[in-house]
């Protein structure tokens, strides 16, 4: 009768958990590979590196990759043959420069993106200045002095965001300081004028992340993340703010918030948001109809990390974005959002232990509909940028826009509805020091799932329907009149 019970019991183990791991699998198809092709990065240099950003810094219409230099020159990456090829452009290696942050954004309204660089200046080091640069005649040109009044505004700079504060599709920058008061630069008459104590942003910060957030109205407020209590602050829909971070529970007054992006976790067309804490859990907060915001973080994601960079995107392609985290102090970590659970994803090759995360660029960088993830390193440590592919099984749409002048929508809030659901996006203002995308965002589509309409939401409010035909395995463009 013992032997009996002993064969009974054994069984019954062997049946419980092959029994839980049938389910698991039939509930999260953990279906994607990550690989390490950082050897397409056709350079091995190790430098002190920091902000990252998707921009076209050349003559074809295709973006290249902006990496900032931490006290060593600038390095820019072009997609040549599905390798990342190093070019040469001068004017805008800076190698005295101690880069920051970098944010595009087209400051001027002519359809192309500026470049402002972010770079600290201690006395020890006068060649350090922050620089927005313009493409113009085929060369970068730095539109600031080093007495300019705004160089020395951004040179207390940490990070920085571009916003269209006013929904008339121009944009400015709003960028956080370590120490220091709020900034936001915008054109005026040919000339960049910071107004933040203007228009209600002049508050002085700890500020390490910034990020436009769209509200539940399409105006673009901001969010900035803080070693200590964060700020929020609610657009009008005129373009002027009120700090409301307690009121509508985003303030976290105990955490030091780092790398934050734009999710919208139950898909109901209003952006929430998900950002990384040092020395604390990551956070998940829904927004409601009213503007306010509801934590939601999930029991796996409350460990303690060192967070620099927290990115989303539908990295297995089945309609539910899911949360990449670089951290300053290694084992990075990634986590899969599906059908309302979120799952911690065993992959190894992603956690780079013994590196110290910067910033992280995710977007589909080689054009196949599946996400690219470039990291840089560094913490005045010499270090390299890694690069990994994610090869999930699926189906994929594509989708992009523009203004007539050629400006990128950043806020916008893109609506795709196919025959099973509603999928939500949003093209990021980008967060210079730590996270940046590409503009084209992706929806994975299930088994039998096919697109039917896009709509997009504008930074004014206003509702667009997509007028086109939409093309699945393709990228589909819009032009916003």
């Amino acid at each position: 009768m013992t032997k009996n019970f002993i064969k009974i019991f054994i069984f019954s183990i062997i049946f419980i958990i092959g029994t839980y791991f049938y389910t698991r699998s039939s509930i999260y198809p953990n279906l994607f590979a990550v690989y390490d092709i950082t050897a397409k990065i056709k350079t091995d240099v190790k430098q002190d590196f920091s902000g990252a950003v998707l921009i076209n810094l050349d003559e074809d219409p295709d973006n290249e990759i902006f990496i900032a230099g931490h006290g060593s020159s600038n390095l820019f990456l072009k997609s040549v043959k599905d390798e990342l090829i190093p070019i040469n452009i001068p004017e805008l290696e800076d190698s005295k420069g101690l880069s920051f942050s970098v944010t595009a954004c087209d400051l001027d309204y002519d359809g192309r993106d500026e470049l402002l660089v972010i770079n600290h200046s201690p006395l020890e080091n006068s060649e350090s200045q922050s620089k927005v640069f313009k493409y113009s005649n085929g060369k970068w040109e730095n539109l600031l002095t080093a007495s300019d009044p705004i160089t020395s505004i951004l040179n207390k700079g940490y990070s920085s965001t571009c916003i269209d504060r006013k929904g008339d599709g121009r944009y400015g920058v709003a960028v956080a300081s370590e120490n220091g008061k709020i900034a936001y630069i915008e054109m005026q008459n040919s000339k960049f004028v910071d107004i933040a104590s203007e228009i209600g942003l002049g508050l002085t910060s700890k500020g390490r992340s910034i990020l436009g957030v769209p509200g539940p109205l399409g105006f673009t407020n901001i969010f900035v993340g803080n070693e200590g209590p964060n700020f929020y602050f609610k657009n009008n829909g005129a373009g002027f703010f009120t700090e409301v971070a307690e009121k509508v529970g985003l303030s976290d007054p105990f955490l030091n918030a780092r790398g934050i992006s734009l999710i919208d976790h139950n898909n109901d067309e209003i952006i929430d948001i998900v950002y990384g804490n040092d020395k604390g859990p990551t956070r998940l907060y829904e927004q409601t109809r009213d503007g306010k915001f509801i934590e939601v973080t999930p029991e796996i994601m409350k460990r303690t990390y060192a967070v620099n960079s927290a990115v989303v995107g539908d990295f297995n392609l089945d309609g539910f974005e899911d949360l990449y985290l670089n951290n300053i102090r290694g084992h990075n970590k990634i986590f899969s959002h599906f059908k309302d659970k979120w799952f911690e994803l065993d992959r190894e090759i992603f956690e780079e232990k013994e590196l110290f995360g910067i910033s992280t660029i995710a977007g589909d960088l080689n054009h196949d509909g599946s996400y690219d993830i470039l990291n840089t390193h560094g913490d005045k440590i010499l270090s390299p940028i890694t690069l990994y592919t994610i090869k999930p099984e699926g189906e994929w749409i594509k989708f992009s826009a523009n203004y007539q002048s050629g400006t990128i929508p950043r806020g916008m809030t893109i609506v795709l509805r196919t025959n099973k659901r509603v999928q939500v996006r949003a093209i990021s203002s980008g967060s210079g020091r730590f996270a940046n995308y590409d503009q084209e965002v992706i929806f994975g589509l299930l088994k039998d799932e096919s697109a039917q309409s896009v709509e997009v939401i504008l930074p004014s409010g206003k509702r667009v329907e997509y007028g086109g035909k939409l093309v699945q395995s393709k990228t589909n463009h819009m032009i916003i009149p």
